[in-house]
């Protein structure tokens, strides 16, 4: 992003705060800062004193003229940086002062120019206004139709209907939609929805529902009207219990419900024969519900910063997972069951309370080895106690690790 004139020569991109992008630029004079931002095709400069002073910039870098409208800011936090000695300019011209600099003005008026706040007040610049809060939208229906047909909001790909409404602040759903009945896709994601209405049950040919990071503390039992649905987030939320209506969703491939307060899930859910992948993270579980082991086609199964303190045996009725993550929990002990499960890629157990490994470790082959990084495929089984020698035997490697295991179990 270009500043809309060569104001300072001297700039390069720089991050000021924790909530600053790296797109910005910035400009130096003397111990100041500069930052551009674009907001609402208008530019924004915010300055401050630096802790340190920068390099003083040659003679080919000294900034020219041409700001004009210099206006105090209010004296508040502005785009994550600190509301200290700041400045804002909200427009800009050829024919003005440098940038404000103290005492300037009084040395111009000796000089019979005007000061700033004449030139403001003869050129009148409209005055930057920034927000105290969150920015109020007027109702959705006006908002975002304003005269229009509703599904021209629509995109149309080349294989769904989709209609997204992400990060737009909304605390209700605006009726329009439900009236789309051939949306396919919609993602409805970080709002802040308390509720999802039972309107959502119209939407019968919706396949993919994004609802992830809002304040939802339930889902409406017409969700269960949705034949077609076969990935539904609904990570990031409030919800503490689910309805029995959703496993009549007999489509439904993926299932998210990390970051959630959920306890249990309903016995119901072992109808969706179909689930291949489930994210039940981040939640309140102390053990595994019983309704997931009925799940045959599941191969991915998360259940890391929970409350579990065993892995049941019948984990072992999931022959054909391929990924399963138990990070984080209070496990004692690695079952045996967990090594009939020859289809396992990726086996992550790291802050647990594993002890002892068993014998039949060996039988899991296609981990193919002992795994660090969170995102690798392997075993993932430190910062826990094992006793020796297996922490040394882990540093070894798997091939190692598995030999070891071989000769105990045969000797």
């Amino acid at each position: 992003m270009q500043p809309p004139c060569d104001l300072f020569a001297h700039t390069r991109p720089i991050k000021l705060g924790p909530n600053d992008s790296d797109s910005c630029l910035v400009a130096f004079r003397g111990n100041r800062a500069v930052q551009f931002r674009s907001l609402r095709d208008k530019y924004i400069i915010t300055a401050r004193v630096l802790r340190e002073k920068p390099p003083k910039p040659t003679l080919g870098d000294r900034p020219r003229r041409g700001v004009s409208g210099i206006c105090e800011a209010p004296p508040r936090p502005l785009c994550g940086l600190p509301a200290c000695d700041s400045l804002a300019f909200g427009s800009w011209g050829t024919q003005s002062q440098p940038w404000g600099i103290r005492g300037q003005g009084a040395k111009r008026k000796e000089m019979g120019a005007k000061p700033s706040s004449a030139r403001c007040k003869d050129k009148g610049p409209r005055r930057m206004v920034f927000p105290r809060g969150r920015q109020q939208f007027s109702p959705w229906d006006d908002t975002l139709l304003s005269g229009k047909d509703p599904r021209s909001l629509l995109k149309r790909g080349m294989r769904h209907v989709s209609f997204s409404l992400v990060t737009k602040g909304m605390t209700d759903i605006p009726d329009f939609l439900w009236g789309l009945s051939e949306v396919q896709k919609l993602n409805l994601s970080h709002n802040q929805l308390r509720a999802l209405p039972p309107e959502v049950g119209k939407l019968s040919r919706l396949v993919v529902l994004n609802l992830c990071g809002n304040r939802l503390r339930s889902l409406p039992r017409e969700i269960g009207l949705l034949k077609s649905l076969k990935v539904l987030f609904v990570n990031m939320n409030c919800l503490t219990e689910l309805p029995a209506e959703l496993s009549a969703c007999r489509s439904l491939e993926v299932l998210s419900l990390s970051h959630n307060c959920l306890s249990q899930l309903p016995a119901s859910f072992a109808d969706l024969s179909r689930l291949r992948k489930l994210n039940l993270s981040n939640n309140y579980f102390a053990h595994i519900p019983l309704c997931v082991f009925a799940l045959k086609e599941l191969d991915f199964l998360h259940v890391g910063s929970n409350r579990l303190e065993n892995i049941a045996e019948s984990i072992q009725c999931l022959v054909g997972l391929q990924i399963f993550i138990a990070e984080s929990n209070n496990i004692h002990a690695f079952p045996r069951s967990l090594c009939l499960l020859t289809s396992l890629e990726l086996l992550n157990l790291n802050n647990n309370d594993i002890q002892t490994l068993p014998d039949e470790l060996y039988l899991l082959w296609r981990l193919g080895r002992i795994a660090w990084n969170p995102m690798d495929k392997g075993l993932h089984i430190s910062h826990n106690p094992l006793s020796k020698p297996l922490p040394e035997l882990v540093e070894g490697g798997l091939e190692m690790l598995f030999s070891y295991l071989k000769d105990k179990k045969h000797s």
